[in-house]
């Protein structure tokens, strides 16, 4: 491919945590000029992008008015990380974006693959990006990475396909009271229990979609997607918490262990598993990422420590933008773009100059 001359014009729109860290990669990428940067945080509206991310003054400052940063500064594309992962409140800054023409990633889970999960609202999105001529996707590591796009990726050398395990363990003690409380961190197992029963606790919410992605990935017609499993962990120890969170004390809940399935014919063909907790091991749990794929042939794949959430998110976003401005216009899904790679160097060298 001919290298495209011009940076790609980019603006991050939310600078959280997430977004802070993508807003450094896009910075100190010499293919990528930050063009605009927007946050409703009244401490962050006015400082330098620079002052945001730990480097030196670059000129542009953080503004809390998205549609204004738009319209004067044209980008080629958003990253946006905003902080409420309900499609639903991510959808009208998506729509923003795409009606000025800009391509949009997203590290949004909620609308990860949206035409199974929020149909009518994916037809809409996919509508106004095709009208602008833009391109838009959510992504991330989970979802976006590790229990879908490589498990349908390593099925590339499968003959046959009796069964999909997948499995994450994560070690949660880093998060803060935004991912630990809902989850039920903390609680004596009696009230998790009742909580979670009356449907007041969240866990990984994003297992339908992913194993409707992979039996889609795959060719795989599913009778049904059903969570088989979501126990407490109860820690037997006092677990300290990197946060401000407080700390879990023995007897309490150190976090939770979740199963999803898609049936066919009863049998569980494709399993998704998230061990989510405070130090997994003091539990006899082992941290990795483990994928098996059974049939012809048997293929297993276990890292030896897990992705780690927070940095392989946010590059996983940042590292998709080639792909998705080079993509015609519309909502894709990862299944509808090339395979994911890292963007070494400059930007550049992976952007089509023709879009």
């Amino acid at each position: 491919m001919i290298e495209r001359d011009t940076p790609i014009r980019v603006v991050q729109c939310g600078i959280g945590a997430m977004g802070t860290e993508m807003l450094r990669l896009l910075t100190d990428d010499p293919g990528v000029t930050v063009v605009g940067a927007v946050d409703v945080d009244p401490e962050k509206v006015g400082q330098d992008v620079g002052a945001i991310t730990g480097g030196g003054d670059v000129g542009i400052e953080v503004a809390d008015d998205l549609e204004s940063v738009l319209e004067a500064t044209e980008p080629d594309a958003v990253c946006l990380a905003t902080a409420d992962a309900a499609a639903e409140a991510m959808v009208a800054d998506l729509l923003t974006c795409l009606r000025a023409g800009a391509d949009v990633v997203s590290s949004n889970g909620g609308f990860f693959y949206p035409y199974r999960t929020h149909p009518v609202l994916a037809r809409k999105v996919d509508r106004v990006a095709r009208k602008n001529d833009a391109s838009v996707l959510c992504t991330g590591l989970n979802p976006g990475f590790a229990l879908d796009t490589l498990v349908v990726a390593l099925t590339a050398v499968s003959e046959s396909i009796d069964a999909i395990e997948a499995s994450r363990t994560v070690d949660f003690s880093p998060y803060g009271a935004g991912v630990l409380e809902p989850g039920g961190f903390g609680l004596a197992p009696d009230e998790w229990t009742r909580r979670r029963d009356a449907g007041d606790l969240a866990g990984h919410e994003s297992f339908p979609a992913q194993i409707q992605m992979i039996a889609d990935g795959i060719g795989l017609d599913l009778d049904a997607v059903v969570q088989r499993e979501f126990d407490p962990v109860v820690a037997d120890e006092h677990r300290p918490v990197a946060s401000e969170y407080p700390d879990i004390e023995a007897g309490a809940v150190a976090g939770f262990e979740q199963t999803y399935a898609g049936l066919v014919d009863g049998d569980p063909v494709v399993t998704l598993t998230l061990a989510a907790v405070v130090d997994p091991a003091a539990s006899g749990l082992e941290g990795g990422d483990r994928i098996a794929i059974r049939g012809v042939p048997d293929t297993t794949v276990t890292t030896e420590a897990p992705f780690e959430p927070g940095p392989t998110t946010w590059a996983t976003v940042v590292n998709a933008l080639p792909n998705v401005s080079n993509a015609d216009p519309g909502l894709k899904t990862m299944l509808d773009l090339p395979l994911p790679s890292a963007s070494l160097g400059d930007m550049r060298k992976f952007l089509d100059p023709d879009r």
